[in-house]
């Protein structure tokens, strides 16, 4: 990842996306490793985040995304042990707190689908 230490800024591209449910579902994906990768990234020593898309943001921005994939994680468990089906899940889960993000009325869906699957193939 690019960073400018001069200006405390590093561009992060399309792993984190500043209040964006950026992606529905990419197959293939490594959640884990996106995961630990935007864990990581609150490590830089950089006070300015540049998304692929989207406002600048900085580590509360960063911090946010973490969250929302982290209780998507764990919404995503829970359905599986609840005995849902993916289409259950989908229909069901909601984060109240993450709904302001943008795209989460088109694209939430999707991430639901996406951790659902993931964690099922553990």
């Amino acid at each position: 990842m690019p960073v400018l230490p001069e200006k405390r800024v590093a561009y992060t591209v399309d792993y984190i996306n500043g209040d964006v449910v950026g992606w529905t579902d990419l197959p293939g994906i490594n959640l884990d490793v996106l995961m630990a990768q935007q864990r990581r990234t609150l490590e830089l020593d950089a006070d300015t985040f540049l998304f692929g898309h989207g406002a600048p943001g900085n580590k509360a921005t960063l911090q946010r995304q973490i969250d929302y994939f982290t209780a998507l994680q764990a919404e995503a468990r829970k359905a599986l042990a609840a005995g849902w089906t993916e289409d259950q899940a989908a229909e069901r889960i909601e984060l109240e707190a993450f709904r302001h993000f943008a795209n989460y009325d088109d694209w939430f869906e999707g991430n639901v689908r996406a951790f659902y699957r993931w964690e099922k193939n553990r």
